[in-house]
């Protein structure tokens, strides 16, 4: 037979589990923030590689377009063509480098929405104005959410 007392203490969560799950969190953060900075970038040269006609200084010719046509044919000395083993990680995929997901917010009510979800740092939008944007502020830090810009 099963006592009563230990029935009871089951379903209860004590202080100490509580407390762990807390620091599982911010250590979980920490080794996505490492794997993030480790990771780096890398530039397809697009539809002309290496050639005198593509300006690197351009940001719109850093990605890749699928070489079409008959005349734009794409060498080995153009570099490496992209392919499923150049994806991001699950674990750090779209994720900010502080190791947060980013949410875009526009009001004080998606503000108090982001805070359900796990690990989100909020983004004010671009078309919010200056008396909003300072609500905004303000009702994150009250909620303790990281505000990235």
């Amino acid at each position: 037979m099963v006592d009563k007392k230990e029935t009871k203490n089951v379903g209860k969560k004590t202080k100490k589990s509580v407390h762990k799950k807390k620091i599982n969190k911010k250590a979980e953060l920490k080794k996505v923030k490492a794997v993030i900075r480790g990771k780096s970038k890398h530039w397809f040269k697009g539809r002309f590689g290496q050639r005198p006609l593509r300006r690197p200084s351009i940001g719109k010719w850093q990605k890749w377009r699928f070489p079409h046509s008959i005349d734009a044919n794409f060498k080995k000395e153009d570099g490496p063509t992209p392919s499923t083993g150049w994806r991001t990680p699950k674990s750090i995929r779209f994720r900010h480098p502080s190791g947060f997901y980013e949410v875009i917010v526009n009001n004080i009510q998606q503000v108090e929405q982001s805070v359900k979800e796990k690990h989100t740092a909020v983004r004010i939008g671009a078309n919010v104005g200056k008396r909003k944007r300072i609500q905004i502020i303000e009702k994150a830090n009250e909620l303790g959410v990281k505000v990235l810009n």
